[in-house]
């Protein structure tokens, strides 16, 4: 049999089945009296890269019973087992809702033979996993446990991997998840998320890398080939819950869907030092934020490439977000600085309230002097060609609905490296948002050729925009 990137060699499938026909007029579900057996036998499967020497299985139901007595997956001397039995429903739309049980078991000494010897994105080394789930009165109980030592993917190696994770009373308990590529880079979370709703959760998350190049495997394996370089830190804990959406309590009621108000709260704290991405070298960060149902604290954000900073302070409270003390930096000179006031009402996010008011009140303003765009592209890594200065100003003040804003930009002496011998150009740019209409003028001189101008007006309808919802 041949297939879109693969092919079976042989395929074995015998399948039994029977029905006692009811007259119309009895009220019987529609699996009664019905009987199926399914035997299947296949060898030789090859999908792209992967291999698989035989599968082999069988089913069979009897009623409202319908069990998969086995299937087993092997390949040299690696096997998966899975086993398991459904409950079918007497209504098709309840189906997510019936008595369900799966037990699977994977013991692979080699996990790599699963894969053709060529192949770049090969998994090896022993792999073992176990589940036992089960579903019943819409209650999930059951284990996950997976372990792993000396995987290898590409020149990439886990030393350990394991994850143990129990289910109770349909809460998932990860006790515990933990990956180590050496003694000092390592990947540990632990929590518990209730599948019911309001889906409350708990958690901690913490990972080290002291060189970033180790996982550069992984961006291989993916078609991404930049150089990555670096080390970073990431520590986090939270707890809240998602999301919950409730029905009106009148059933005759048409209002939209209500969901309970956010509540999260939790602590970041992002580390990056002498980072390397691409052509994007000397790459630092430091983020550590907190956050609850009351508002956003984030007293550092911290972000530089080259000789190029950016750093900030933002909070949310009430019903305004704050960014200030923005300042870029190019080397010992600040070329750019400012101040941004947003409506915001945070307890409001994820919920169906209002979270940007139409009527709520902006302040800004954002400066920049003589910013190099050549050195900005530079620290950045990105290979742009282009030369020159930016000036740029701009103020905002009013509220969403009835805004006041205006934004002057001049960029001198601009040049592009393609045509060496050409003059420099300026551009200028002014616009302006007066109440319910945006105005846009600008100018492009350069001494061979005419002077390009832009004069633009046009409806700018803020209120539809703030009112819009996700």
């Amino acid at each position: 049999v041949g297939f879109s990137d693969g092919t079976v060699d042989k395929l074995n499938c015998t399948l039994r089945a029977s029905k006692n026909v009811a007259r119309a007029d009895t009220k019987r579900p529609w699996f009664a009296d019905l009987r199926t057996a399914m035997e299947f036998d296949l060898a030789g499967i090859r999908y792209r890269d992967h291999i698989i020497d035989s599968v082999q299985g069988s089913l069979n139901g009897s009623d409202d019973i319908l069990g998969l007595d086995r299937l087993s997956l092997r390949r040299n001397q690696n096997e998966l087992n899975v086993r398991g039995r459904y409950t079918l429903p007497v209504e098709v739309g309840k189906a997510s809702s019936q008595p369900a049980e799966l037990d699977v078991a994977l013991n692979a000494p080699e996990v790599g033979d699963f894969w053709t010897a060529d192949s770049p994105n090969k998994l090896s080394g022993p792999l073992q996993l176990t589940a036992q789930i089960e579903w019943k009165q819409q209650t999930a109980n059951g284990q996950v446990s997976i372990w792993g030592s000396n995987l290898r993917m590409r020149d990439l190696v886990f030393h350990e991997l394991s994850t143990q994770c129990s289910i109770s009373n349909s809460i998932v308990y990860l006790n515990d998840c933990r990956a180590s590529l050496n003694d000092s880079d390592f990947f540990n979370a632990t929590g518990r998320l209730n599948l019911r709703q309001p889906y409350h959760y708990n958690g901690k998350i913490s990972a080290s890398v002291t060189n970033l190049s180790t996982l550069q495997p992984l961006l291989r394996t993916f078609g991404n080939q930049n150089e990555l370089a670096g080390s970073v830190t990431l520590d986090w804990e939270g707890d809240g819950q998602g999301m919950t959406v409730s029905q009106p309590s009148h059933s005759k009621s048409t209002a939209t869907q209500a969901v309970a108000p956010w509540k999260n709260s939790g602590k970041l704290k992002l580390v990056l030092e002498k980072g390397r991405y691409g052509n994007t070298q000397s790459l630092r960060a430091n983020i550590d934020a907190s956050y609850s149902p009351e508002g956003l604290d984030v007293p550092i954000i911290f972000f530089a490439s080259g000789n190029t900073d950016f750093q900030a302070v933002a909070q949310a409270k009430g019903e305004t977000l704050e960014i200030t003390r923005i300042q870029l930096d190019q080397g010992q000179a600040r070329f750019a600085s400012g101040y941004v006031s947003f409506p915001l009402v945070w307890r409001n996010l994820g919920t169906n309230a209002t979270a940007i008011p139409s009527s709520g009140k902006v302040f800004a303003t954002i400066q920049s002097e003589n910013l190099d765009l050549k050195k900005l592209f530079s620290d950045l890594g990105i290979k742009a060609g282009t030369s020159g200065t930016l000036n740029a100003r701009l103020d905002a003040d009013g509220t969403i609905e009835d805004l006041n804003a205006s934004l002057n930009l001049q960029m001198r002496d601009l040049r592009n490296d393609r045509w060496p011998k050409m003059e420099p150009a300026t551009f200028d740019l002014n616009a302006q948002a007066v109440h319910d209409r945006l105005t846009v003028l600008g100018k492009l001189q350069q001494a061979r050729i005419q002077p390009l101008e832009l004069n633009a007006s046009m409806p700018l309808e803020i209120p539809k925009i703030a009112r819009a919802r996700k």
